[in-house]
């Protein structure tokens, strides 16, 4: 047995076995002493863990509270590290619990977060490394559920080249100048901008729902590669990672402030040449003016550019010149549909003239061909234009079946018997034939040649066929 005499020189039996009981504990716990910092409460971790301060120093010159027990503990920790030889929480409170030690586990929990916070260990449950702002890391050091389960390595210092290659991307990426000195706040720092980046790339992308505009290669580019980086949370593999995408991130910044600034400042003349396309295209077959196909043309190479930033300037005359001209084209189409109009509108009111009820369908008639001619005025499509001859047609025999309703209607009142109306030169004549109203602009539809007598008693034997159809027994034709 190992005994050894101690020779205490108080008298009081008290004092004695006191010292006697310290003499042997500190045989057995010869390195109890290396705490003399203690934490007292849960709370006092969590102080700890969330000081302002972002990272501690513990190898300094400074006075380090507890530093024979960090000491201790991190070589303990890079040995089995070293040794490939898995270290957990639960590890080290029984550990340390026993001889030669006799730690307390909060004492040894505050040891860790001094090695965590100091950057010298990292932490893992299951697939995820820790970060000392995450605010169940006291929980997971604590609770019998996680203590067996989180890992605990010491950390291979990142190469100083690849922090500077952060520090560098951080200014370059996204052009800010205040960057965290330590890895930890660095790696944050560096994911938080990239996350406010992806946040700005969803937005843009957006808007290519409903228009092909260009860069969405570009703002798909930056969100894949940002989204992997943010993904990454082992610390040695996010700062090889950013040294590895160096240059991809440097030209996605590059392309990518084209692409921002073409949303800010130049979508809106994009979009206007888009819609002049867009008009041009609905019309193609009725323009066949060589400069106007040619501003189309140009508005079409700019707009089909997959980087057409520097030439955007050039659209705005463009679209004037192309606007200018269509419209000049679209006026002189225009007018012979106007005179189709008015000259139906005309032969309206004159039928209308013949009657004593023509106050009260003037009005809603003359709002009709009103609203035609309005509609033909704003028009941007010449088959819309010309589509207006066969509305200003219908809207006319409406008009021509209304009055004779009209009269109808009028004179069954007046005479209570069923009869029916025509009107003509200028007065009402009263039989029992019914009248039907035939469109000039039917019976004549489609384009047809004269160039010898033939040719106009073709003509005329087709309209006698298609009057005799429509002339039946008691029944009057009027020709409008």
């Amino acid at each position: 047995m190992n005994i050894q005499k101690v020779d205490i020189k108080s008298k009081n039996p008290v004092e004695r076995i006191n010292s006697g009981l310290k003499v042997l504990i500190d045989n057995i716990y010869d390195k109890l002493n290396y705490i003399t910092d203690f934490i007292e409460s849960t709370k006092e971790l969590h102080d700890l863990l969330f000081s302002e301060d972002t990272q501690i120093n513990i190898f300094g010159d400074e006075d380090i509270p507890n530093k024979l027990a960090i000491d201790e503990l991190f070589h303990y920790i890079e040995r089995n590290t070293g040794r490939h030889i898995p270290v957990t929480m639960k590890t080290l409170l029984e550990l340390y619990d026993k001889p030669p030690y006799g730690w307390l586990p909060d004492d040894i929990r505050g040891l860790v977060i001094r090695l965590f916070k100091s950057q010298e260990i990292k932490m893992q449950l299951g697939s995820d490394y820790l970060n000392s702002s995450d605010k169940n890391l006291i929980q997971y050091m604590t609770k019998k559920d996680y203590v067996d389960r989180l890992l605990i390595k010491k950390r291979t210092k990142t190469p100083e080249k690849y922090l500077n290659n952060a520090r560098m991307l951080v200014k370059e990426v996204f052009n800010y100048a205040f960057v965290p000195g330590d890895e930890d706040g660095l790696m944050s720092r560096f994911k938080e901008l990239s996350g406010y980046e992806l946040s700005e790339i969803r937005e843009l992308l957006v808007r290519y729902e409903e228009k092909n505009y260009p860069g969405k290669d570009v703002l798909d580019k930056g969100r894949k590669l940002l989204g992997e980086i943010v993904e990454i949370n082992d610390i040695t593999s996010f700062f090889e990672k950013l040294y590895e995408v160096k240059e991809e991130l440097l030209d996605y910044e590059e392309e990518v402030f084209d692409v921002k600034k073409f949303f800010k400042n130049q979508r809106e003349q994009f979009d206007k040449a888009v819609k002049q396309l867009d008009i041009y295209e609905k019309n193609k077959t009725y323009v066949i003016d060589r400069e106007t196909i040619s501003f189309v043309k140009e508005i079409e190479k700019i707009a089909k550019l997959e980087k057409p930033y520097s030439h955007i300037s050039k659209l705005p005359n463009l679209v004037n010149d192309f606007v200018d001209r269509f419209t000049m084209l679209l006026e002189e189409e225009c007018k012979p549909v106007k005179d189709v109009i008015e000259s139906d509108w005309n032969k309206v009111k004159e039928e209308l003239e013949l009657y004593d009820f023509k106050d009260e369908l003037s009005d809603k008639f003359d709002n009709r061909f009103n609203e035609l001619l309005n509609r033909l005025n704003s028009s941007h499509n010449f088959y819309e234009a010309i589509a207006m001859k066969e509305e200003s047609d219908r809207l006319k025999m409406r008009c021509f079946e209304e009055i004779k309703k009209t009269a109808l209607e009028k004179r069954k009142k007046r005479d209570g018997k069923k009869q029916s109306v025509t009107g003509g030169e200028g007065k009402e004549v009263y039989t029992t034939k019914k009248t039907v109203n035939v469109s000039m602009a039917n019976i004549f539809h489609g384009a047809r040649t004269i160039e010898n007598e033939k040719d106009i008693e073709e003509l005329l034997e087709y309209l006698r066929e298609q009057l005799r159809e429509k002339l039946k027994e008691d029944t009057v034709l009027k020709l409008i």
